[in-house]
């Protein structure tokens, strides 16, 4: 610990009169700044109550960080500046304006040691931090310190010492050192430890201070009660809010949705949708609301949320996807096939990714039969110039994703697609084959490809791809590979860059590590080198970093 202040205090040399101390530390460290470090000289300012630092213990917890692997790698301290849902961290944030003034002589110093203890105690270092806070403090004026920084300590000392010992230190707090923060982190801390009588007296203590006014301090009971059970405490508290018209953020809402045990409390919330005026808001409460309706079998009430959904929604396109998304959570097919003939009237000539929908939902709906209906009359249609727009996003699709096909997906190459030569309707036939590998239906997709090479369809390299995940999921890797050789001989023209999408060759990989497969790998890597594969592309294939 003592090379950490070294390292961040030689970045910004103060100069302060004596008494002054030195640390010893040769060691060469950079932290995630970059920022390289050396052993120096640190000079404090004289206190009533000077500061003192045992360099044993703080030398202690660097080697406890470089011991643990945390925070630590090959000689670089990267510490981590996120740390979590943590709600003090949250309302630190929530007040950032009230932070020091930029440029006084110290401040960067005080906050590259704030960072640090953020880090410590996202790595539940709390004495290591609570011991450099209090540095902090105590090298501080008495008047210079910040709300952020009494806040701080009160929280670490209720971790390290107890709450009691954080009750005693708050109540010597000054009001001036008293805001939100401060007061949230005894209050977090009552809650943690499930202390609710102390927890809702010190809350009604920081309301008649006028401390609790705004949505982040009522989040915090609702995160309470929510995580107690406690509904009725829930809705009480939301009726607050709405009472004294302080807005519901997505997180509050969700708290009272998930709290809602009957379509009394449900209707309640209807009506609070209602009132909401913006859209993008109000579409996503009422997609919740409707999913709640639906699991207590009241129907015609998820009804009246899709209907305020489609009032609201002005643009077709918009209103059709966002209402076929909704229809598949729901499993209503009969709405669906009403959105579906709906938007047809208003769109004689509809595009790919509107029958592509209908199709993924009713596979979602376990209705393959009425899904290969609507797969036979998109084959008659003609193939219009959206064709060409998709052939690359039907290859690459995620099969583990649960949106569905109007999603962009990323390209998996910088190739251009405007000229490939392509039999007609086959990016159609690939996207159903793709909906029953997806869907786990083997035998039909097996049967649907043989069939199209029975009449002489020549299958593009996507849909070879496709076939190789159905065999992939039956861990019939030489199929797989077969059908991957197969991928690049298919390459005509306009497919001559196209490669397969990296998560079919992690998969492929996968299984190879998972069986001690060492000769199925190196075929892999003879299909590559016999395709003429870039290195730089197979290194884009094969690092597993990229799904991260």
């Amino acid at each position: 610990m003592a090379t950490i202040l070294n390292a961040v205090i030689s970045q910004f040399p103060i100069s302060k009169p004596s008494p002054s101390f030195q640390f010893h530390n040769r060691n060469h460290v950079s932290l995630s700044s970059k920022l390289s470090f050396k052993s120096v000289n640190i000079t404090t300012r004289t206190h009533k109550n000077p500061s003192s630092i045992k360099c044993s213990i703080l030398d202690k917890t660097i080697e406890g960080l470089r011991a643990s692997g945390r925070g630590y790698d090959a000689g670089t301290l990267g510490y981590k500046t996120d740390t979590g849902p943590d709600l003090l961290h949250m309302i630190h944030g929530y007040h950032s304006s009230m932070n020091e003034v930029p440029g006084k002589e110290g401040d960067d110093v005080l906050s590259k040691l704030r960072n640090v203890i953020s880090s410590l105690m996202s790595e539940e270092r709390y004495q290591d931090a609570l011991e450099i806070n209090q540095w902090i403090n105590n090298w501080k004026e008495r008047d210079e310190m910040t709300p952020e920084d009494t806040a701080r300590e009160v929280y670490l000392i209720a971790r390290v010492h107890g709450v009691s010992s954080a009750e005693k230190y708050f109540m010597k707090l000054s009001d001036a050192m008293k805001d939100e923060r401060t007061y949230s982190a005894l209050l977090i801390r009552y809650m943690d430890a499930r202390m609710q009588i102390n927890a809702e007296s010190f809350y009604n203590k920081m309301r008649n201070a006028g401390y609790a006014s705004d949505e982040i301090s009522f989040f915090t009971m609702l995160k309470f009660y929510e995580d107690l059970k406690d509904n009725e405490k829930v809705e009480l508290l939301i009726s607050k809010m709405i009472e004294e018209n302080i807005p519901l953020s997505r997180h509050s809402f969700n708290i009272w949705l998930w709290s809602c045990q009957n379509q009394e409390s449900l209707d309640k919330l209807f009506k609070q949708a209602q009132r909401e005026t913006t859209c993008r808001s109000s579409l996503d409460r009422f997609s919740s609301i409707a999913i709640m309706y639906n699991e207590l079998g009241q129907l015609e009430k998820a009804q009246d949320c899709l209907n305020e959904i489609e009032s609201r929604i002005t643009d077709e396109h918009h209103k059709f996807r966002y209402l076929v998304g909704l229809c598949d959570q729901l499993h209503n097919k009969q709405e669906l096939y009403r959105v579906w003939e709906n938007y047809k009237s208003v769109f004689p000539k509809y595009s790919y990714d509107c029958y592509s929908s209908v199709i993924f939902c009713l596979f979602e709906m376990d209705d393959i039969e009425d899904a290969e209906k609507i797969y036979e009359e998109w084959l008659s249609q003609p193939d219009g110039s959206d064709s060409e727009d998709i052939i690359e996003e039907l290859g690459n699709d995620d099969s583990d994703s649960d949106s569905n096909s109007n999603s962009n997906s990323d390209s998996d190459s910088d190739s251009d697609y405007g000229d490939v030569i392509d039999e007609p309707g086959n990016y159609k036939r690939n996207y159903l084959l793709h909906c029953y590998v997806r869907k786990g239906l083997f035998k039909e997709a097996e049967t649907f490809f043989n069939q199209m090479i029975e009449v002489g369809i020549k299958p593009n390299p996507f849909m070879w791809e496709n076939l190789a995940l159905l065999h992939i999921q039956e861990r019939r890797i030489s199929k797989a590979l077969s059908c991957l050789r197969k991928f690049f001989s298919a390459r005509g023209k306009g497919w001559e860059t196209c490669l397969p999408s990296p998560k079919t060759v992690r998969y492929i990989l996968e299984i190879c590590f998972e069986e001690s497969d060492d000769a199925s790998k190196e075929a892999l890597y003879q299909i590559f080198e016999e395709a003429r594969i870039s290195k730089s592309s197979v290194e884009y294939l094969v690092t597993p970093h990229l799904f991260l």
